[in-house]
Order: structure tokens, then sequence, then C-alpha cells
């Protein structure tokens, strides 16, 4: 079960001192608790025997925790909203932790924590050089999440994690990975939604909402795109992983439910990026939240955008929910073979040479719709070769409103073309 970061209540008696010093010391007895196991775990590994120094100075320095009051008067409402801007205030603050003087090789995970003072070899070799690689090193926070279930500090066996290789389903060969994506999905303006709410009671029933949401609805609908998997659901805030056929469908799905469980008061965007199977884990999710940052504040919220990462090059595309129909209808083409490849890249010719003001709306209606006709397939039947010549309105359309029919406007359609091209899994 996924836990939110952060949380709101309301007391009648005591201070707010003492109840979030209760709630801090609560979540540093816990914290210290499974560091203390794993440093159990570890201790058969010293490669010094001060290592230990340093994996309670990291542990002590990781966990920070704010906390707000604020009186709720006679307006519920008026009274979290100030009580989001405080702890907004607050958290903007800059934290200057004391100087570590911390020496050494660096955590290859962080880079930021000196590694810690272990047999990293014979940890490596422990797992095939799986669980860490031949060449890593950590610190302490990284070692506590990779060995916090061979330290048993959970009660339970956590479920096995599928290797990224799976999900992107197999290499290609050896040396050539496929490619897999990352999903974050995140709820649209709740800050503002949940500061409209006149009661805490009211709070608390959309609360429980939120948690049906991402406890049932959200694994459910994630499961259905096996051999996908789902990291994180909170609330409203979604973290998965899947083949890249299903991203696009898996989101669109997950943002139809949100709306549907918010009676189509609240609207969700997605970020999803896709990257080789064996691209640096974290940057891969990095990538995907910076998407769903564009998708807010480029594309104006209620909005995907995907990025393709590969190397030093990004391609993206954005675009509103409601906006999508064309993509989605590229999509099914590609999949049935019915469109080429190629007129992803035809559509960037247009972007090149007619997407200046010179060059009539009309005309590039044409020439799209003549670009499809060749890129169809001889053998589709005549309904469906009407269809896909009424996406050249359609993405003439989305070119126009998003640069007046300029080249960032058509350079947006191509690459949403390519995409949905490589986002059927036809990679070559």
């Amino acid at each position: 079960q996924s836990i939110s970061h952060i949380f709101a209540c309301t007391f009648m008696t005591g201070s707010p001192e003492t109840f979030g010093a209760a709630v801090e010391a609560a979540l540093r007895q816990r914290w210290m608790g499974i560091a203390a196991k794993v440093r159990a775990f570890l201790q058969s590994y010293a490669a010094s025997p001060n290592w230990t120094a340093r994996f309670d100075a990291q542990v002590a320095r990781w966990l920070e925790v704010y906390w707000v009051a604020v009186e709720i008067g006679g307006d519920y409402g008026a009274a979290y909203a100030k009580a989001r801007k405080a702890m907004s205030a607050r958290k903007n603050l800059r934290h200057f932790p004391q100087m570590n003087n911390e020496t050494g090789r660096k955590c290859t995970l962080t880079g930021a924590m000196a590694a810690l003072e272990l047999d990293w070899q014979s940890l490596s070799q422990r797992s095939g050089g799986v669980q860490v690689k031949p060449n890593e090193a950590l610190g302490a926070i990284a070692a506590i999440k990779r060995f916090a279930q061979d330290a048993k500090v959970f009660d339970k066996e956590l479920r096995s994690f599928p290797d990224l290789d799976k999900i992107a389903g197999g290499r290609i060969s050896d040396d050539e990975p496929r490619y897999v994506a990352a999903l974050h999905m995140d709820g649209d303006k709740m800050g503002e939604y949940l500061s409209r709410l006149g009661s805490a009671d009211a709070h608390q029933q959309f609360s429980q909402t939120l948690a049906g949401f991402a406890d049932k609805t959200v694994p459910d609908i994630v499961k259905k795109y096996e051999p996908g998997v789902l990291i994180y659901a909170g609330g409203d805030d979604v973290l998965a992983l899947l083949p890249i056929q299903s991203a696009l469908g898996c989101a669109n799905e997950l943002q139809t439910a949100f709306r549907q469980a918010s009676n189509q008061k609240l609207t969700m965007s997605a970020g999803i990026a896709i990257a080789p199977s064996n691209y640096p884990f974290d940057l891969m999710l990095d990538a995907a939240r910076r998407a769903e940052h564009l998708a807010k504040h480029r594309y104006g919220r209620d909005a995907v955008c995907v990025v393709e990462v590969h190397g030093g090059q990004v391609r993206e595309a954005g675009m509103k929910w409601d906006d999508m129909k064309p993509v989605f209808q590229l999509q099914g083409y590609f999949h049935l073979k019915q469109l080429s490849k190629g007129i992803g890249y035809d559509l960037r010719q247009i972007a090149h040479d007619m997407g200046g003001g010179n060059v009539p709306a009309e005309a590039r209606r044409l020439e799209t719709r003549r670009l499809l006709k060749r890129r169809t397939n001889k053998k589709v039947d005549s309904v469906t070769r009407a269809e896909i010549m009424g996406l050249a309105d359609e993405l003439g359309r989305i070119a126009e409103e998003t640069d007046g029919g300029g080249e960032r406007g058509w350079t947006a359609v191509a690459n949403w073309a390519i995409l949905a091209r490589f986002l059927e899994g036809r990679e070559s």
C-alpha cells in the first residue's frame, strides 16, 4: 500500500507544537528502526571498523519533517488554503545541514553522499551483480532501499519487481534493448479544489474517495496492461512502468477513471517517458516527472506529454486529452499496418517547408492529404481510406491551434505521428 507523504488533520485541544513534535518523533523512530535492521545485515560486509559512524550520520541527516498549523475559525476552506500557503512558504526556506566533511568515493546512485566503507564486490557477487552492480558503491539511504527486504524490515515478503527487459518485451538482440515507458500522473489543481471544500467532513470524504482510487482502481487498471507494473499510487499521484504499446491507453484509462471518481469535477495530467530498457532507471523516472510537469505547465493541464529519451536526444509531443483522438487513430492505423511509418517524417517536411506564415492553411491541408494518400496501404478498403484522409483536417487543426500553422505547430504534429508509431512498438 502506498502512503502519502503529506496529510491534514484537525484537533480541538492541545498545542500544535506538541502534536507536530509527536508526529515527527514517531516518524523518526520508525525510520531509525528500519535503518538499524539494515545496518545489522550489512555488518558482515564491513571493510572498515568505522563504517557505522558514516552510516548513522547519513541516516540522521536524511529525514526532514515540516508542519504548519492555522486556526480554522468559521471557514474550513479558507483555513486549509492558508495552511497550504504556509506549508509552501516553509518548504521554500532552504535547509542548510551541517557540513559532513565526508571524503572518499561518492554513492554511485545519488552522487551526493559518500559511499559506505563496505565490501561492495562481495555484495555484488552475492546477487550475481543484480542487486548491486559490479562497479556500484552506495551511501546509507541507497543501501537501505536496496537491502531492506534482506534485512527483514517488512513483515511480509515484497512482491518481486519485473526486469525492465521483461516489461519491454525482451531484447531485440544482446546489444540492442527494446524500449519501455515510465508513466507519471498527477491530479490537476488539487490544492485549489480541497480549499473549496466547506468542512473537514467533506475533506475526509473526498480523501476516502482518492484512497479508493489509489488502492483499487489504479492497480486494477495497470494490471490489465501486464507485464506493466505499478510502482506507486497515492491519492491522485501515480507512477508505473509499462510496455510502450500500452502507455497511452493505460494513461487514458486512468485519467478517465479519475474524472469519474471525482464526478467529472477534476482532471489528471500525464507524463510518459520512452527510453531503452537499459537506460538509467532514476533518469527515466525523472524524465517522466518532467513530462508530467510539461503537460501541466506547457500544455495547460488535463493533458498528456510524451518524451522519447535516448542518449542526448529528446523528442517531445503534448496535447490536451480531449484532442487526442487523432493520435489514437494513428496508433490504430499503424497497428493494423494500414499506414506506413514514413508519414511522421513527411509531416516534419511540411513543418520545414510550409510552416511559415506565407503558405495558406489550405495548401498545408492539401499537402497533408496527398502524403496520407501516398502512405496508406493500397489494400485498405474505401471506408478506412476515407477516414485516414479525414485525418488531414484534424492534424491541420491541431497544428493551426498550436502555432497558427507555423513550424512549431507542424513539428508537434509530426512528433505525435512519429511517437504514435513508436508507441506501437515498431522501433525499426
